[in-house]
């Protein structure tokens, strides 16, 4: 499995190759994750 961009955007891994169909899913998706994992750090970031 090739990982050509893993070291720029690790979160693309977790998604196979989808058809061009589902990609405004996919980028839904994405977004979710990425506004998840801000309000995790954010509130890290906040405990200490």
């Amino acid at each position: 499995m090739p990982r050509s961009s893993s070291a720029e955007d690790p979160v693309l891994i977790q998604f196979p190759r989808h058809p061009d169909n589902t990609v405004p899913h996919l980028e839904l998706s994405l977004t979710t994750i990425r506004f998840d994992i801000f309000q995790h750090y954010f509130s890290l970031s906040r405990r200490s």
